[in-house]
This record gives C-alpha cells, sequence and structure tokens, in this order.
C-alpha cells in the first residue's frame, strides 16, 4: 500500500493539495537540519530560474564544447551530458555511495544500490525547435488557415502571427529567450541537473522509493558533501550547487576561482540566437504556406457577366536581413508580451527608440543582449520573486 497518494491525475482538488501536502510535510523525515539545507523546491519562486540565469538575470545556455559526457559502469544504457566539472563532481559522489556499497554500509533493497544518472543535458535548440514548430503548425491551422486571402507577402504573415501571438503569450512564449525562462523550458538543458533514477514527477508514490528509504538522510549528506542540491518534488535530481563550499575544489580544477565567473565561462546568452532562429523559422513556414499556395485566386465578374477568376501570385523572399531594425522592432515587442506587457506603449516606444539609436554602433549580439536586459530590470523585485515574498512577509 503506498504512503503517498498524491498524483497529477488525481481528480479532485482538495484531495490533491492535502496528499502533496503530506508529501511535503514527511519529506526528510529523520534526516538533519544540517542534510535538509540540500533540499530546495525548484518550482517556487527564483529557483525556478535556476541554471537558466545568470547573475544579471539574463538567460543562458551551456557551451557545447564544455559539456562531457559521462557513463557509469556497463549497467548505464548510454552516456549523459553534463558541464565538464558537474561530470567530476558526479563521478565522486556515486564512488562515495559505490565503496559504501562494497563494505557492506548500504541494505540491499535501498535505492541507493541502483543509483546512476539516466537523464541528464538536453540540447535546448532541439527542444525549442520541436515546441516552436507545433506553435506555428497550430498558427497555420488557425489563423493562416481563416486570413490566407490577407497574406501575399512575408511581411503580410509576419504581421498575421503577431496578432495570433498577442493572443497566447505569455502562456505560449515564442522566442528560444521566452521558452526557456518559462516552464516549457526544461532546467536540464543548464547541464547542471542530473536524474539518478527516472521516477515520475508526477506520482508521488513512486518517491517513496527514496523518501521513506532509512538510506534517504545519507543520501543528503553525501549530496551536501559533493555539492549538490536535491530537489525537494523529484529527490532523484540533484543539482550541482555553484555557490557550495564543496564545489568551489571542482571549479577550480577547470581554473575557475569564483562562482560568479561560471556564467560567463560556461555560458552563453539565448539572446544571441534568438532573432535568427525565430525569424529562420518564420521564413520557413512562410515559404511552405507559399509553396501550397502561390497564388491568391479571387472571382470577379467579367464585361459579359460571367464569373472569372483573378490569379496574383504571393511574393518570393529574396535575401531578407533579419537584423534590419524593421524585424528588431517586431521582436522587441514580441519579447514585450511574453513578459506580460512588462512596458506600457509609451514605454515601449522609449525602448525601440532607443534601439535604433544604439543599432548605429551597437553590433547584432551587443545589441540583443541591450534589449534583453530591458526586460530583466525588474528581476529581483519582480511579483513572485524571493525579494517580493520577504517585503510581503516585512509588511505584515
Amino acid at each position: 500500500m503506498t504512503h503517498f497518494k498524491a498524483s497529477n491525475s488525481t481528480v479532485k482538488v482538495n484531495h490533491l493539495f492535502y496528499r502533496r501536502m503530506k508529501y511535503k510535510l514527511e519529506f526528510g523525515k529523520g534526516a538533519s537540519d544540517k542534510a535538509m539545507e540540500v533540499v530546495r523546491d525548484f518550482t517556487f519562486s527564483d529557483y525556478v530560474f535556476y541554471g537558466k540565469v545568470n547573475q544579471v538575470h539574463e538567460t543562458v545556455i551551456p557551451r557545447f564544447n564544455l559539456l562531457k559526457n559521462y557513463q557509469f559502469g556497463s549497467s548505464q544504457a548510454a552516456p549523459v551530458g553534463m558541464v565538464e566539472f558537474v561530470a567530476d563532481q558526479l563521478n565522486d559522489f556515486l564512488d562515495n555511495v559505490s565503496k559504501r556499497i562494497l563494505v557492506g554500509n548500504v541494505p540491499k533493497g535501498s535505492f541507493l544500490n541502483n543509483l546512476k544518472p539516466v537523464m541528464g543535458f538536453v540540447d535546448p535548440f532541439t527542444e525549442y525547435e520541436k515546441y516552436f514548430n507545433l506553435h506555428l503548425t497550430n498558427f497555420h491551422k488557425t489563423y493562416v488557415k481563416e486570413l490566407k486571402q490577407q497574406i501575399m507577402s512575408f511581411d503580410d504573415y509576419l504581421k498575421t502571427f503577431y496578432v495570433y501571438l498577442q493572443k497566447l503569450a505569455p502562456e505560449f512564449p515564442c522566442t528560444l529567450t521566452g521558452w526557456y525562462k518559462s516552464k516549457k523550458g526544461s532546467p536540464f538543458c543548464s547541464g547542471l541537473y542530473i536524474d539518478l533514477g527516472g521516477l515520475s514527477k508526477h506520482r508521488d508514490s513512486e518517491k517513496e522509493k527514496f523518501v521513506l528509504d532509512n538510506s534517504f538522510p545519507h543520501y543528503l549528506n553525501v549530496c551536501k558533501q559533493y555539492g549538490f542540491f536535491v530537489s525537494k518534488n523529484n529527490p532523484n535530481i540533484i543539482v550541482s550547487d555553484l555557490f557550495s563550499p564543496a564545489t568551489a575544489p571542482y571549479l577550480y580544477e577547470y581554473k575557475v576561482f569564483k562562482p560568479s565567473a561560471v556564467h560567463n565561462l560556461y555560458y552563453t546568452k539565448t539572446s544571441d540566437y534568438d532573432l535568427q532562429i525565430l525569424m529562420e523559422m518564420l521564413i520557413g513556414k512562410y515559404k511552405q504556406f507559399r509553396g501550397d499556395n502561390p497564388d491568391r485566386r479571387k472571382f470577379l465578374f467579367g464585361k459579359n457577366g460571367h464569373m472569372v477568376s483573378q490569379l496574383t501570385p504571393r511574393r518570393l523572399i529574396n535575401n531578407i536581413d533579419i537584423y534590419t531594425n524593421k524585424y528588431i522592432i517586431y521582436y522587441i515587442k514580441i519579447r514585450n508580451i511574453e513578459e506580460n506587457n512588462y512596458y506600457s506603449k509609451p514605454d515601449l516606444e522609449e525602448v525601440i527608440e532607443n534601439m535604433i539609436f544604439l543599432s548605429k554602433t551597437f553590433d547584432r549580439n551587443k545589441l540583443m543582449s541591450y534589449i534583453n536586459l530591458q526586460f530583466t530590470k525588474n528581476a529581483t523585485t519582480r511579483e513572485g520573486s524571493i525579494n517580493w515574498f520577504k517585503k510581503r512577509m516585512e509588511d505584515k
């Protein structure tokens, strides 16, 4: 009989609430306060963005050349990727557990006997393109199908897409940055998260293998010893704690002498790719639309009163420079929608005017970085942030 019964399939909301509460209250029962320091709820407040944003709240992804594939013995089906220093942390962590098993300090039925990485780094570009392709497919099935008579050029197509997006965002972001910051973007894209058990995050009964095991307090202690957080909602997932003293030696090995330097050395900003990927996918879909509908057909009455068909060819796309101000302005407006209309119309126009002025001297990456920084200004004080919660507590 299961002890924790909460599941996303639970029909009654009150049942789900109390069952999830039972799990949260009994999580780590028997573990010391010291061991529990490594536990984090990565669905709460700023922890949602852990690994996804840098020190100034810009969204970042790992540099692929600094990732390492990790293979744990022959029992692991395939190697999993992670940032290189995380692979070293994990190796020492699992070595510690293996030694305890060898000397007989781990009971035969303990989950520690079966620990192995089953999931690590997930390619953000592949995941984003899958997501956005589904987004565009829905756009074509709804808006484009109904309004195709109005679409005669790529610019018409883009205007139609913008209207469509206004009805869906911020719930359905469309830029790489917007997608990754949202809950739709997997934190595993950061290269800092490792799944050691493959348990379902939706069914608390599966988590009993970890949480109710007598070895669980030791698991937490070893995670602390090697610089890992443990996810409260998914105890099989461990996350490199960049600011843990236990992580420092692993960073030193790669000549990283302070945690704040990790993002500069190991990560790149998603804003560097945003406009290019977004526009390439939109252009590709427009070409597909034009291939299926090369002409607009209109029916008119001829001189003799008979109905005649008039065909007007849709425009081809020829050498579009996606970094012209016209398309960058679209991007700014889309980012504002994704940020739940952070800027009012007059303030947004000011951002656009500043962008136009800076575009005369800034290179592409610097300009895109500037634009995205305009949407991170309230990151530390926005509703739901740690500082926001602190202020609410102080006001009470």
